[in-house]
């Protein structure tokens, strides 16, 4: 045949390795070419040199032949020789050969499926894969997974406590509340109420109608601090959530209990959202139309809740006692603490013998008094006409106002059940120095911390237990979420002022008890003495468990060098020659393990700490813009009035200068309901129409007017007080309360001018306050480009060119004098329109004004005067000279005694009189150096130079004797 004619015909691919595969066989058997395939094979695995002819692998490949050629009645192959030397070799079809193929293989793979104990020793190479899927599973377990989690914690450890060290350590220093804050940082004063302080005497005028507006519920709750909102909760949302918390009255443990004042008879415990009426009844408060929109106006946008919880009196409670619910709040501090509202619900209808509120509304504006006494007397209980507070009616209150919760003495009664949330501004991202009120009880479960008003909106959601866990700990918030107070901030502003939850009793406690449950005794911290708290004890055990961990770890990592080094060596010996399971390469892939795992784990740490580092709050802090509220020298302006420090009273007028944030929302409003403040508003919208008439005359008719308000302000015993810096009030002069009185008028008709002035301010303060406050461009650049745009605006539409006071730009010491873009204001004189005659009439209801008079004996002391201040030396009271060095608003005086000491003390008013020179005939003490004691003495003669003549006991006389010497008793 030629060579032609063989590759024409068609040879398929499996034919030719059949044919391969009988030579190769063929050349094996020593040419026995008339053996069929079976028999080929058979021989050809006899010849294995990796077995022995006795081995199981043999056995079972010899099994399988002969299973395989059972029942087969397929021809042995030809050969491509055959093929073409048989006659009907053209009707031996490819597609025959395909078909016999296929059937091959199909039995070869049901036989290697098969369970049969005879088939085990076929698949040699799976069982390797299993055993070295276990050694390499007994490996991690035994060695890299305990290392490697070891590891993880100490760089935990580790990154916890660098963050402390840069961030949070500095951050609990800004949070702490420390005296010389208390007198720096102070926006209000310690006023002083009375009965005739409160707002409201009948309970009806806090119930709010229900199209009231949203402007008109804001200004009530400014006013009175108690704002009644009806039907927030349908009857059945109150009913379904009033069953719940009975029932689990019934099973409160101690831990989920939570102290509330007068406790017998009373329950209270934290709520979460696993709980279905929970969630229902915040969704519905929440996305309730008038209650978001009237939040989101008083406290911000988007609320951060801080306690969610349930409150029970059952029948037998008693009177709580009158009291507020904070100690130190933006009521003095509103720069430095964040405003914080109650929402009460009632879950059934509840009348004053089932234990209705107590309220004392207008006392949100009392840091001090007999609050006690006269709510006694004159508060009252929070029920409407019918008698009743209503299921599902919210009660929106300012948690500085006092109140009390009543007893519940009908028998008959329902229990009374109250569900109560709390919320506060929620922190800002940039220079946030408000931290949460002083004094509240804080009472949310700590997986509920982290959440804010629009979270609340979708609770079902977005307050699932999994995600609040994570929101809670700070790990995690949807993109669209703000972030609310988390535990871990709450905690550490709490910690840092010894505050509810982190009292030093409730550690003591929290140590009987037996600290953390699953940590070693061992690694706990300790607190040495009473002076140290939760912040040395937390501190101490991180550092116990980090110094504990990196131990541990090198310990570890030491075992694991060693481990592998002798496995490394021992593995090389037992399988000397293979590269494969030699020691150096066991020894590599071990390292390079260890490198991967560790390696992994730094790399996080690196950046865990570049996005803390980076973060705006780490930014802030290590700036000593969060927690910080600069004040007095640190303020980049200064005071704008020279004028002498004062301690204010309600009866005078205050013009603030430490508010004015667009942040601080409902607080920036807060002086304008200072009493005397609402008279001059009420004075000023009466006159301004009067005002504006004469605006083509000379100024001294518009002056007129103004004057014509102060006098009415004096007359009741008011002042016009300006708020320094340094958060001291000074004492205006006639002529300066006159013209802020004008600009008050001048403003009154002009909303536009008004909310431009108000925006104006708003810059200022950023300038002051904002993030951007020590910045060259800040100090020396905006505050004064917009201190003197506001003075050209006003003098632009005042009578009076001159250049304000009120107003008067002041460049910051040490600026550069720096060239600046003034706006040019065009002014237009207004047409006289008034007749002669009107103006005369108005001129003559003018009054002529008596001198002010102060309200009671030293409410005017002021800054200089010379007064007698008491001072006690070994429980003796005795009265010496001394002046006035300032006045601050907690109603306190720092004096310099003129006894020759120089000594400063701060001396309460109380205790402080106006001095009366000594007189002839008066019995006094007198210092004598020679004893280094006090003698008594009487004045036998007065001389004009402050010197005295003075008799001893035992009748001797000394002349000339100086009165700085001289004491009186108490």
């Amino acid at each position: 045949m030629s060579s032609r004619d063989y590759t024409d015909n068609e040879v398929t691919d499996d034919e030719i390795t059949l044919a391969a595969q009988r030579i190769t066989f063929g050349s094996i058997c020593d040419g026995e070419e008339d053996l069929d395939d079976v028999s080929l094979m058979k021989k050809y695995i006899m010849k294995c040199p990796y077995l022995s002819p006795d081995s199981p692998a043999i056995a079972a490949a010899l099994n399988g032949l002969d299973a395989r050629s059972v029942g087969s009645s397929t021809p042995r192959s030809l050969s491509p020789v055959e093929i073409r030397e048989t006659e009907d070799g053209e009707e031996l079809q490819e597609e025959t050969t395909m078909e016999n193929q296929i059937k091959m293989e199909e039995e070869e793979t049901a036989l290697l499926s098969s369970e049969s104990p005879s088939l085990a020793g076929s698949r040699p190479s799976a069982m390797k894969i299993s055993k070295r899927t276990f050694l390499v599973l007994l490996r991690s377990l035994v060695f890299e997974t305990p290392l490697t989690l070891v590891f993880a914690a100490y760089m935990s450890l580790l990154w916890v406590d660098r963050v402390h060290d840069l961030y949070l350590k500095p951050q609990l220093e800004k949070l702490e509340w420390s005296p010389n804050r208390v007198y720096r940082e102070r926006t209000y004063y310690e006023r002083y109420c009375f009965h005739n302080d409160m707002s409201t005497f009948q309970g009806s005028d806090l119930f709010l109608p229900p199209d009231a507006t949203t402007e008109e519920v804001y200004w009530h709750q400014l006013k009175h601090g108690f704002s009644v909102f009806p039907g927030i909760l349908s009857d059945s949302t109150a009913t379904n959530l009033r069953s719940y918390v009975i029932e689990k009255n019934q099973a409160l443990s101690e831990e989920e209990a939570i102290f509330v004042i007068a406790n017998k008879n009373r329950y209270s415990f934290g709520l979460g959202t696993e709980e279905p009426t929970v969630v229902a009844a915040i969704e519905e408060l929440t996305n309730n139309a008038r209650l978001s929109a009237a939040m989101e106006k008083i406290i911000g946008k988007d609320a951060a809740l801080i306690e969610m919880t349930a409150i029970t009196s059952t029948y037998g409670a008693r009177n709580q006692h009158w009291h507020d619910d904070v100690t130190e709040s933006p009521q003095k501090y509103a720069r430095a603490f964040g405003p914080s509202y109650s929402i009460f619900v009632q879950l059934q209808n509840t009348t004053k013998e089932m234990g209705a509120t107590t309220t004392c509304p207008g006392t949100h504006y009392c840091p001090s008094g007999n609050m006690d006494s006269f709510c006694q007397e004159h508060g009252f209980q929070l029920v409407n006409h019918d008698g009743y507070w209503r299921a599902g009616d919210a009660l929106l209150m300012n948690m500085d106002s006092w109140h009390r919760g009543a007893a519940h003495t009908d028998p008959n009664g329902d229990d009374r059940v109250m569900l109560i949330l709390t919320f506060v501004p929620k922190p800002r991202e940039r220079a946030e120095s408000r931290q949460m009120a002083q004094g509240i009880t804080f009472s949310l479960r700590w997986d509920m911390w982290g959440h804010t008003w629009s979270d609340l909106q979708k609770a079902s959601t977005a307050m699932k237990p999994f995600w609040a866990t994570l929101r809670a700990l700070s790990l995690y918030k949807p993109k669209d979420a703000s972030w609310g107070v988390d535990y871990i901030s709450g905690s550490s502003m709490r910690i840092a002022n010894h505050d509810n939850g982190f009292r030093r009793d409730e550690l003591d406690d929290w140590i009987a008890r037996g600290g953390f449950k699953y940590l070693p005794n061992f690694l706990e911290g300790t607190v040495k003495d009473d002076e140290e708290s939760w912040y040395e004890y937390l501190h101490s055990t991180v550092l116990k468990c980090k110094d504990f961990f990196e131990f541990l770890n090198q310990v570890a990592l030491v075992a694991y060098l060693v481990t592998v080094l002798l496995i490394s060596l021992l593995a090389g010996l037992a399988n000397r020659g293979d590269s494969k399971t030699g020691y150096l390469t066991i020894f590599r892939r071990s390292m390079l393990r260890f490198g991967i795992t560790h390696g992994s784990i730094y790399l996080l740490y690196l950046a865990a700490n570049q996005r803390v580092d980076n973060s705006d709050w780490a930014i802030d802090i290590q700036a000593g813009r969060r927690y910080s509220v600069p004040s007095g020298a640190s303020l980049i302006e200064h005071n704008e009035y020279s004028g002498l420090s004062v301690v204010p009273y309600q009866s005078d007028v205050l013009i603030e200068t430490l508010y004015k944030s667009t942040y601080l929302e409902m607080y920036n409003d807060f002086i304008n309901g200072h009493p005397a403040n609402q008279v001059l508003q009420t004075l000023v919208m009466n006159n301004a129409e009067t005002y504006d008439s004469y605006s083509g005359l000379q100024p001294e008719f518009r002056q007129g007017v103004a004057k014509f308000i102060v006098s009415l302000i004096q007359n009741q015993h008011g002042r016009f007080l300006y708020q320094s810096h340094n958060s001291l009030w000074m004492w205006l002069t006639d002529d300066e309360a006159v013209e802020y009185v004008e600009r008050l008028l001048l403003l009154e008709h002009k909303p536009k001018l008004r909310h431009l002035m108000q925006q104006i301010e708003f810059i200022i303060s950023d300038c002051k306050f904002d993030y951007l406050r020590d910045t060259a461009l800040a100090k020396n650049h905006d505050l004064p480009f917009w201190k003197k745009l506001k003075t050209n605006l006003f003098n632009s539409i005042s009578s009076n060119r001159k250049t304000s006071k009120l107003v008067r730009v002041e460049e910051p010491s040490g600026a550069k004098k720096v060239k600046q873009y003034t706006p040019v204001v065009r002014t237009f004189r207004i047409p006289k329109v008034m007749k002669r005659s009107k103006i005369v009439a108005y001129q003559r209801t003018l009054p002529v004004g008596d001198v002010p008079m102060e309200p009671f004996e030293g409410a005017w002391r002021k800054e200089g005067d010379i007064v007698e201040a008491q001072f006690e030396i070994y429980g003796e009271i005795y009265w010496y000279k001394a002046r006035i060095e300032f006045a601050s608003p907690d109603r306190t005086f720092q004096v310099r005694y003129l006894d020759g000491s120089d000594d400063i003390d701060d001396v309460h008013h109380q205790s402080m009189r106006w001095f009366r020179p000594f007189y002839e005939g008066e019995v006094l003490q007198m210092f004598l150096d020679d004893d280094d004691d006090f003698i008594f003495v009487t004045i036998t003669a007065v001389y004009e130079d402050q010197m005295y003549q003075v008799r001893l006991e035992d009748g001797r006389i000394i002349d000339h004797v100086p009165e700085v010497v001289f004491r009186r008793l108490a």
